[in-house]
């Protein structure tokens, strides 16, 4: 009992590590009241630009390209957070394009529990302490799983250090969802782990509500790749194992006291049990998670990128084979975060954050000797596993084969993204090789071959990468970024790296055996924390957040304006591109009710209809802003009057003789101007026979609308109905009422919502009821009831083996 209760005491010690590191890791967010965002880039975008240089004079340029997490994750966070304060449902945003669905969109990560922080602390501050938390469960969850699967202690901890501040995390952390999916991983695994040694359907249960969370979490594609990762462990693992399984539970116990506890067992007697609490686990994640996948599923018939990618496009984003020295050392072709725009940027395909995958020199030299050296089921199945993401990532044949085999891998961006998971197998067989460095390194030093087999092949481990993959024709070389000295200063300076790590590889071939072994593995995790710390630390923008959103003149006034109408935003004439816009979404921050906007999954006939609008297709030939929609020219003027909107905003000074529009003031650096639009109609305008009759608007809430229609008798027969267009986006679920009376929506205009009314004056009420949204709550309350029913049974009568 007193050993247990040390070595418990221990495993806490680690876990607090661990915790310390995570927030170690962001000191300058987590101390300082900054946030973790790239906040800069709004100070080079309208209207901000002027701002910025008052405000804060040492700003020259923005550090990173980092564009989404400010225009679209942050606003989607805010939008929730106030719909949730107004006291309604997140189900629809009435402030983007005209109306679109919020919760169904996946990124929106509406359900998912952790973020409950947003709900209860200001905005900036959730957003840094979501992101830290996130890291501190990487690491914590990866140390339980790696101890769970027999690692000791160091093992454990190096393989926690390397998935929570591996190269995939880092990169895209200010993204949030990608962490937020991939985190869970190893908890999913252990869980499954212990579910199919000891046939204990308690496991299977808590698995099931981990898994769940990668749903939630708000990154579809990466659910998915996990999904195709625990599909393989768990079949691969029940096949490992012949019935009956010898030994029950007790004979594979874990190094974790948490999960050893005394007279647990347990006999998983046939391979159909062993299947059977799979089954369960899989089925408990989609019943929890039901809430956001049945409205996502709903949405994704009919979004805007419905029919899925182009394989040649995806293949097209493939890791090249010379950048797998990028693996090795991240800066082999370019630099990225504080080094964007130093004088060797990023030069190789795709951009920087694709192909983010280090892991650390030592992890991944472990790695390789694990592969060999541990005699382990677990170790053969992820150096498996690892070279198999890889060769997906690089766009071999496996690449097709997992496009047009595994269910929805069409509907992926890019395919190339499973490579984070090659940086979780690298960090499992890295734990696992420490664990058992005193047997390979007892091996290695009995003869002078073996030593020498084993220096050569470590050399070679990291040069062929570093150096034979990025020849002389390196673009930095090519272009003239790099002289030819510069490039042979670069390699000489990776060979030195490489002759410290031998020298230290040599001293643990010499040292690390019998009581040396363990000093040795504590070693290797202060080394790894150091490479990645010394790597990575300081690359994650830590921004006064006074630079998110400042108000400005022309924003005032534009506020002002608006009421309850809608705001239209254009871009400069003198460029194209984000810095000559208005940033997208930022109406969420401000309060406005906008046209346009941008969100990775929205309704595709709202992008036709203003496809047609623009370029009189509903295709958009150029594909410049697939995932937008914004506008080049101003529509025309009875439209927006049709659509409510009273306000335009952009840096032209031109459009005062514009018809129904009136300069009202703007920034005085005349960097935006302020229009104002009368919203009495037009009688002779043309553009839709309905816009006349929308005589008052009410503001739209977040899941419905109001209108007073007034329909004209002198065109209309007294008893014949007519389709009434209401300036809403349409969507599945929308419930409507005329007088009280329920009536049916139909898609009117193409995208807009219809309703049959009578001559006369009418009220309309709509209101957003997805019938996927109640299905999936029923069954998430269903599957919540299940998990809080097993924890109760498990209290009282050690189900859990």
């Amino acid at each position: 009992m007193h050993r247990l209760s040390r070595d418990l005491h221990k495993e806490i010690g680690c876990v607090v590590l661990l915790i310390v590191l995570a927030v170690g890791f962001f000191w300058q967010a987590a101390l300082t009241g900054r946030v973790l965002l790239p906040a800069d880039v709004i100070l080079a975008m309208r209207p901000w630009k002027g701002y910025g240089h008052e405000y804060f004079p040492e700003v020259l340029q923005a550090e990173t390209p980092l564009i989404d997490p400010v225009i679209m994750f942050y606003p989607w966070r805010a939008q929730v957070k106030q719909t949730i304060a107004d006291g309604r449902l997140p189900l629809w945003n009435p402030d983007l394009l005209c109306g679109t669905p919020l919760a169904a969109n996946n990124s929106s990560a509406a359900w998912y529990p952790p973020n409950l922080l947003f709900y209860v602390l200001p905005l900036a501050t959730a957003w840094t302490w979501c992101i830290i938390l996130h890291f501190a469960m990487a690491g914590v969850f990866m140390f339980l799983f790696l101890r769970g699967i027999g690692a000791n202690r160091p093992g454990a901890m190096l393989g926690g250090i390397a998935w929570m501040f591996n190269g995939w995390h880092v990169a895209w952390a200010e993204y949030q969802t990608v962490v937020c999916v991939l985190v869970w991983l190893p908890l999913i695994l252990l869980c499954a782990e212990r579910a199919i040694t000891r046939g204990r359907y308690g496991w299977a249960i808590a698995g099931g509500a981990a898994y769940a969370m990668q749903f939630l979490g708000g990154h579809a594609q990466y659910a998915l790749f996990s999904t195709f990762l625990i599909l393989c462990y768990c079949a691969a693992r029940i096949a490992s194992l012949s019935p009956p399984y010898e030994g029950g539970g007790r004979g594979r116990c874990s190094s974790l006291p948490l999960l050893n506890k005394e007279g647990a067992g347990g006999r998983c007697s046939s391979v159909a049990h062993r299947i059977g609490v799979c089954i369960v686990m899989f089925a408990i994640a989609g019943l929890i998670s039901a809430i956001q996948i049945l409205p996502s599923a709903e949405l994704a018939r009919v979004n805007h990128r419905r029919g899925g990618f182009d394989y040649a496009a995806i293949r097209a984003g493939a890791l090249p084979v010379q950048q797998i020295g990028m693996l090795f050392s991240p800066n082999l072709w370019g630099g990225w975060g504080k080094h964007e725009h130093a004088a060797h940027r990023y030069q190789g395909s795709q951009n920087w954050i694709e192909f983010s995958a280090y892991v650390g020199l030592a992890p991944i030299l472990l790695a390789i000797v694990g592969v060999f050296f541990v005699r382990k089921w677990h170790a053969r199945f992820f150096a498996v596993f690892a070279l198999t993401a890889l060769l997906i990532a690089l766009g071999t044949p496996l690449m097709w084969l997992f496009y047009h085999v595994f269910p929805g891998a069409t509907q992926m961006p890019s395919i190339p993204r499973i490579l984070s998971l090659w940086t979780f197998c690298i960090a499992v067989l890295a734990g696992l090789s420490v664990s058992c460095m005193g047997e390979w390194s007892s091996w290695v030093k009995e003869t002078a071959r073996r030593r020498l087999a084993f220096d050569i092949g470590l050399i070679v481990a990291v040069t062929v990468p570093v150096v034979v993959l990025a020849p002389q024709s390196h673009p930095w070389v090519a272009v003239g970024r790099m002289s030819q000295s510069d490039w042979s200063t670069f390699v000489l300076t990776q060979m030195v790296i490489v002759m410290v790590l031998f020298v230290i590889w040599r001293v643990i071939v010499r040292l690390g055996t019998g009581d040396r072994a363990v000093v040795c593995a504590w070693l290797l995790c202060a080394l790894t924390a150091a490479d990645l710390f010394g790597f990575f630390s300081g690359w994650n923008p830590a921004k006064d957040r006074g630079m998110l959103y400042p108000e400005t003149k022309a924003i005032f006034q534009a506020r002002e304006i608006e009421g309850s109408g809608r705001i239209i935003s254009l871009p400069g004439g003198e460029a194209r591109g984000f810095l000559s816009d208005v940033a997208p979404n930022m109406g969420l921050l401000y309060g406005f009710i906008e046209v346009q906007g941008a969100d990775s999954l929205f309704y595709k006939r709202t992008k036709e209809f203003w496809n047609t609008i623009r370029y009189g297709h509903p295709e958009d030939p150029k594909g410049e802003f697939p995932n937008e929609v914004r506008f080049a020219e101003l529509p025309p003027t009875d439209l927006l009057k049709w659509l409510r909107v009273n306000c335009v905003i952009t840096p032209r000074d031109d459009l005062g003789s514009t018809q129904g529009l009136r300069c009202v003031g703007g920034d005085d650096d005349g960097l935006m101007t302020v229009y104002e639009i009368d919203l009495v109609p037009d009688t002779d305008t043309k553009w839709t026979r309905m816009n006349r009759e929308i005589l008052d608007w009410r503001t739209p809430s977040a899941n419905s609308h109001t209108f007073r229609i007034t329909t004209d008798r002198s065109t209309s027969p007294t008893d014949t109905r007519r389709q009434i267009a209401l300036p809403g986006s349409f969507y599945p679920g929308w419930r409507a009422t005329v007088d009280g009376a329920p009536i049916e929506v139909h898609p009117a205009e193409h995208a807009f919502c219809g309703v049959a009314v009578s001559p006369g004056t009418h009220t309309i009420e709509l209101s957003y009821r997805p019938q996927s949204f109640r299905l999936g709550a029923f069954l998430s309350l269903l599957g919540l009831s299940i998990c809080t029913a097993a924890c109760t049974f498990s209290l009282t009568s050690r189900w859990f083996g």
